[in-house]
């Protein structure tokens, strides 16, 4: 059988104890001729740390909790309820995913019908027919009706800008390798779901008529698969295939048709062992040590480990060493540098003026950019990045100073001109001295260009930007989103830029 693989797509959050994964799919009862799969599908809100994003992936790569460092963390929790998670639609009933695709029709008739039976002057006995002519000319009856008014739903985000999970799935698929399966019955598929098929190595099930699998907080049965060995298949187990996504032979799809793990979590339980045993890296007979630390950590859970041993990081089979700094990396040129004074990991620079320094004694330059701060035309530069002899980046047109008048308030204006092309100007107020920065995204959440960033002294500032991104590539059409940082607040808006 097929028991070196165990597939385990586990993503790992450590802020809150009520984290659990919303779907886990388990192989239990194993016999030679059958096995049972085990389902535990929990509600509950997945949000990120950062209210800014709402999905996994922005919130992973650019989600932060002070606007500078990078640590926003996409979690889930059973404890809170829709409205607190994601918001409420205006119809009070509608959930996210359906709520601005419905509406209310001034004649309630027509609510549930949709908009266009709504605002129509008649309806045909043949709902395919949409006019009179069209509905006369196919034999159709036309009831003559008064227009009416659609109103389209709005969704109101809560502060939390996450996104809801109501525990139920509407269908499944896994790959079974180390089993040729050809009969399914029993369990919760059975009972709501009319397609389910066992499909030699890949097992699907869904309803046709839109039936879901309600929400279960405890592992019930799914169905139960006969099946017989894979006899291409010499590995000693059967397990679960690699979660590739909704592309890949394992999905859970929720109530709306969407892969789970697209922003969700899916545990793929463990192999089910000839001989009943499985590593510390999930590895049925394998080698690996019970533990791969002292401390009690064991192996990370693997979909392609067929590791004997675990590297430093508790990777089957990984690459990571400890280097000079006693630092645990797969990094082959080793992390751990020598600073200006050849000390390993010190923390001796070079600072702005050319000389070997403690970081402690550096003279001050807060951006990074080699210019000290005394003669740097922009200290608002995105550190480590190139600069012209100002100090200024190639994104950076100008950052000036209006007036000696001190701000009551941190805050920053509408971009003007808006729409712009070639460049537009943002007027940002610093209330006290402070670090600030200002940060352009595109609406996938993805950073696109830093304009300011470090340690501001009070004052009225105008930065101006000519469409670059970071990397001095010009950016697409569209609409772009900006976002002030301070200590005091954060104060997004939206600009609009056409080439």
């Amino acid at each position: 059988m097929f028991g070196k693989k165990i597939a385990k797509s586990l993503i790992l959050f450590s802020l809150s104890a009520f984290i659990f994964a919303e779907v886990k799919i388990e192989i239990k009862n194993v016999t030679d001729t059958s096995l049972d799969i085990y389902m535990t599908n929990t509600s509950g809100c997945y949000y990120c740390t950062d209210s800014s994003f709402d999905n996994k992936n922005g919130c992973e790569s650019y989600g932060s909790s002070d606007g500078v460092t990078l640590d926003g963390v996409w979690t889930f929790d059973t404890t809170i309820d829709a409205a607190t998670c994601a918001g409420v639609c205006s119809d009070s009933t509608s959930p996210e995913e359906t709520c601005t695709s419905n509406g209310t029709c001034s004649d309630g008739t027509y609510t549930l019908v949709g908009e266009s039976s709504c605002e129509a002057d008649g309806i045909c006995s043949l709902s395919v027919h949409k006019t009179e002519a069209e509905c006369t000319a196919g034999s159709g009856i036309w009831t003559a009706k008064a227009p009416g008014t659609w109103t389209a739903n709005s969704w109101t985000h809560s502060s939390k800008n996450g996104a809801y999970f109501n525990g139920q799935v509407a269908g499944y698929q896994f790959e079974l390798k180390g089993a040729t399966t050809s009969v399914v019955s029993g369990g919760t598929a059975s009972e709501y779901f009319d397609s389910n098929v066992a499909g030699g190595t890949i097992n699907l099930g869904y309803s046709q008529s839109a039936a879901v699998i309600p929400e279960s907080t405890t592992s019930q049965l799914l169905a139960t698969f006969t099946y017989t060995d894979d006899v291409a298949d010499t590995s000693k187990g059967i397990c679960f295939g690699k979660d590739t996504g909704s592309a890949g032979n394992n999905t859970i799809s929720d109530a709306y048709g969407v892969h789970i793990s697209k922003n969700m979590s899916i545990v793929w339980g463990a192999c089910s062992c000839d001989n009943g045993e499985v590593d510390a890296c999930g590895v049925c007979e394998g080698n690996n040590p019970t533990n791969c630390y002292d401390d009690g950590s064991v192996c990370s859970t693997d979909s392609d480990c067929e590791a004997d041993s675990c590297d430093c990081s508790g990777t089957c089979n990984g690459d990571a060493v400890v280097d000079q700094c006693n630092t645990c990396d797969d990094n082959p040129q080793n992390d751990c540098k020598q600073d200006c004074a050849d000390v390993w990991g010190g923390t001796s620079t070079v600072d702005c003026t050319g000389s070997c320094v403690e970081l402690a004694s550096a003279a001050a330059d807060e951006d990074n950019d080699g210019y000290c701060d005394n003669v740097d035309a922009c200290p608002g530069s995105p550190p480590n990045t190139t600069v012209n002899s100002s100090g200024c980046t190639q994104v950076q047109l100008s950052i000036s100073q209006l007036g000696n008048a001190i701000p009551g308030s941190f805050s920053i204006a509408q971009n003007f001109p808006n729409p712009f092309n070639p460049s537009t100007n943002i007027v940002f107020d610093v209330a006290y001295m402070d670090n600030i920065s200002i940060v352009i995204y595109d609406l996938t959440g993805k950073e696109v260009v830093t304009l300011a960033s470090g340690l501001y002294s009070p004052g009225s500032y105008n930065v101006k930007w000519n469409a670059l991104d970071n990397n001095g590539e010009a950016i697409v059409s569209g609409m772009y989103i900006y976002r002030y940082i301070s200590s005091q607040q954060t104060i997004t808006r939206k600009m609009l830029y056409l080439k």
